[in-house]
């Protein structure tokens, strides 16, 4: 399961060079303006653990307090772009 993930974040990536947005990224601020998705949800499009999606809600003065990586700001531009329907030249409706 992992290098299937890890394959298609590969072809992602391509496919954004090709798109020249080299750098995709997406806050979790602009993602969640977009979605109303549970914590649960967001740990499953970050391909990230409960406990890291939690960390990322904790005061910036909490000692366990995270940000997300660029990884998951990469999987959060990914989800959005596959969502909105930006990819097939049409929008989607993003809220839940």
């Amino acid at each position: 399961m992992q290098t299937e993930t890890t394959e298609a974040l590969v072809l992602c990536r391509r496919h954004w060079v090709q798109l020249d947005l080299a750098s995709p990224s997406m806050e979790l601020a602009d993602f969640q303006q977009h979605y109303s998705l549970s914590r649960e949800q967001l740990a499953r499009v970050a391909h990230c653990s409960l406990d890291t999606v939690n960390r990322w809600f904790m005061k910036p003065t909490n000692s366990r307090h995270r940000s997300p990586t660029p990884e998951h700001k990469l999987r959060f531009a990914i989800a959005h772009y596959v969502w909105s329907g930006e990819w097939l030249g049409t929008k989607g409706n993003t809220k839940n």
